[in-house]
């Protein structure tokens, strides 16, 4: 099976990057800004891929899934004490 990872903006989001992106100045930064994130998230998306595949090899990767809820979903309560 192929995969592939695709993040898609919210409609409001949506109309401010047409609006940045419409600007000859903007566009440029955004187009370099938009290669750092992509290639960040590639690389961190392929670790966390190889660490699923580690824990699977040692027969822990259900108990990991775990703990990797626990931090995303921690991530999602604590948003509300950020300043």
């Amino acid at each position: 099976m192929d995969f592939s990872y695709e993040v898609t903006l919210s409609p409001d989001n949506d109309r401010k990057w047409q609006e940045m992106i419409a600007d000859p100045n903007t566009q440029k930064i955004l187009v370099e800004m938009y290669q750092l994130i992509v290639s960040n998230d590639r690389e961190g998306v392929n670790d966390v891929v190889d660490k699923c595949y580690q824990s699977y090899k040692s027969g822990l990767l259900a108990n990991h899934f775990e703990s990797f809820k626990k931090l995303y979903t921690a991530g999602e309560f604590l948003k509300d004490y950020k300043l």
